[in-house]
């Protein structure tokens, strides 16, 4: 059975990724845990849109994170 993964799980993949899977495992464990979904093109849209979405976030907090790094620095040198 193809799903995609909501959440990474371990020793099967990370957030986004299609995998194929026995049937048993993704009704009985994925499925129900909301660590998957049934793949299908709309999931599939739907899932790499969102994951875009966090990719941007995280790479905008991270650069954030260094402006106000690079601020706290400056300040520093110039109370000297």
């Amino acid at each position: 059975m193809k799903i995609i993964l909501i959440k990474g799980v371990n020793k099967l993949g990370k957030k986004g990724e299609v995998k194929e899977v026995s049937r048993g495992f993704a009704l009985n464990y994925l499925l129900p845990n909301n660590l998957a979904v049934h793949y299908t093109e709309k999931a599939k849209k739907k899932y790499q849109t969102d994951l875009t979405v966090e990719e941007q976030s995280e790479k905008w907090k991270k650069e954030k994170l260094i402006i106000l790094l690079l601020l706290y620095i400056m300040l520093t040198m110039y109370r000297i």
